[in-house]
């Protein structure tokens, strides 16, 4: 296949459905075969994906939830796999992670699952042919059993209830068959972490990991419950969640494109494959709402393979800009299917203007006010730029599990301008955050102010702040 079909992509053949009835327990049989199979195989257009990924520097360290299951997508490193299998220790730890790890994010213990799961999926996707399967599956074993004997917990809620579950549910869910009772009575009680509630994505990863304890249990009315619980969220409106001008908010009403937003947009494309050709799949109005937030809202935010600054809020972290821009480009290649020929065009023009080998300009041009974030972007076929404001309605950052620890500043009008796309990209540990791109700030020694003196968020006092816009 050639650079350009890599990148223009082939349309996705209808799934078929089929035309009888299915009995709750092939329904669940028909979801987990997809849940599998979206972990180990992938279609053309993927496969294509992952080419293109693979000739990005894979990161050593990563706490962004988003840019972890996109790493999850890069080809089997057998050397790592193999330093796995003959460096895990006789409780079923590794020497490597620092199991005493007290940090809030970034948390070293997580490594553990992450783990557990590409050996799954390696053992998974090789089906017995790998010479070394008894090996592998032995290494498995061990090491949920120390996480079963051990039981880590972290002091941040998110990887108890949310992070853990989410890697170690789809390991639960490859090894089904290899697990012993006592093991799988161990994975449901780790998978019991997550229960509905809470509101946006963080409500959507929690019921995405009770629907893998549901397909754990072959339990049809909690898988039900779960999707519905999930699918409830595709909406424009609410107060946290799409935004009627096609942002995302969260943590109140706060811009959150780059880290709960992208989150909701990458699940839900991947939740749009996994539920066709069930009972689950996902209508139509529900599949173009998502169609619309991609289009009308995240198209607007990524210029020639980078994510706006301005999109990354809390997030700054090393290669953001290219790995959350990147994840975008599977969830584009997800919602694909199903979606209008006149939706596929416009998603195939994105892909096109952001991952094409030669990314000269843009053929998306034009100028958009989001007035439920105070944020403006302008785009013209040369350029972009984008604005982030802050109003007595809008916050403008915001400090989390110490993500943003200088980032004070960021809502108070940061102008950020780009032709190439790299132009801020890995900046941050050199800058004067004072003087952020477009911020008025007087000349000062003193250290910039500290979240915790105004609060975890931060808002503008005035609401005189806007956007005008003729298109």
């Amino acid at each position: 296949m050639n650079l350009r079909n890599k990148v223009s992509f082939l349309l996705f053949s209808f799934v078929a459905v089929p035309l009888f009835a299915q009995t709750p327990q092939q329904e669940l049989e028909r979801l987990q075969q997809n849940y599998i199979q979206s972990f180990i195989s992938n279609d053309d257009r993927t496969a294509s994906l992952v080419e293109l990924l693979s000739g990005i520097q894979p990161e050593t360290e990563i706490s962004d939830q988003v840019v972890v299951e996109l790493h999850q997508r890069y080809p089997f490193n057998v050397e790592k796999i193999t330093g796995y299998m003959e460096t895990i220790r006789e409780d079923g730890s590794w020497p490597d992670i620092n199991y005493n790890d007290q940090k809030r994010s970034g948390w070293s213990v997580k490594e553990h699952a992450d783990r557990v799961l590409e050996l799954a999926k390696l053992y998974r996707a090789e089906e017995g042919d790998c010479h070394w399967g008894p090996k592998l599956e032995s290494v498995i074993h061990l090491a949920l059993g120390y996480w079963f004997r051990e039981k880590p917990v972290c002091k941040n809620w998110w990887y108890n209830q949310i992070g853990v579950p989410k890697t170690l549910g789809p390991a639960f869910l490859l090894m089904k068959e290899q697990l012993n009772p006592e093991e799988k009575e161990a994975a449901i009680e780790v998978m019991e972490n997550a229960k509905f509630g809470m509101t946006g994505q963080n409500k959507v990863w929690l019921a995405g990991n009770v629907l893998m304890r549901g397909l754990l249990q072959d339990d049809f009315e909690l898988v039900k419950a779960a999707r519905d619980t999930i699918v409830s969220e595709i909406t424009t409106g609410m107060q946290e969640g799409i935004k009627s001008d096609w942002s995302f908010h969260q943590h109140g009403p706060q811009q959150q494109f780059g880290n709960y937003g992208l989150a909701f947009l990458t699940e839900m494309s991947s939740y749009s494959g996994l539920f066709a050709g069930t009972v689950f799949a996902l209508n139509k109005e529900q599949q173009g709402i998502l169609n619309s937030f991609l289009l009308n809202g995240y198209r607007w935010i990524v210029w020639k393979g980078y994510m706006d600054v301005n999109a990354l809020d809390r997030q700054l972290f090393h290669s953001g800009q290219i790995h959350k821009a990147f994840s975008l480009a599977f969830a584009t290649n997800a919602l694909m299917r199903g979606s209008s020929a006149e939706d596929i065009r416009q998603m195939n023009e994105f892909l096109k203007d952001n991952y094409a080998p030669e990314r000269k300009g843009s053929a998306f041009i034009g100028h958009k006010h989001f007035w439920d974030s105070d944020q403006t972007v302008h785009r013209s076929s040369t350029w972009m730029a984008s604005v982030k404001m802050a109003s007595d309605r809008v916050i403008g950052t915001e400090l989390v599990n110490e993500d943003n620890l200088k980032g004070f500043y960021m809502g108070d009008g940061a102008l950020y301008t780009y032709c190439r796309g790299d132009e801020y990209l890995n900046i941050f540990p050199f800058w004067d955050w004072r003087k952020i791109p477009g911020i008025t700030a007087y000349e000062s020694e003193a250290p910039v102010p500290a979240f915790f003196n105004y609060g975890a968020h931060v808002r503008n006092k005035t609401a005189f702040v806007g956007g005008v816009t003729d298109g």
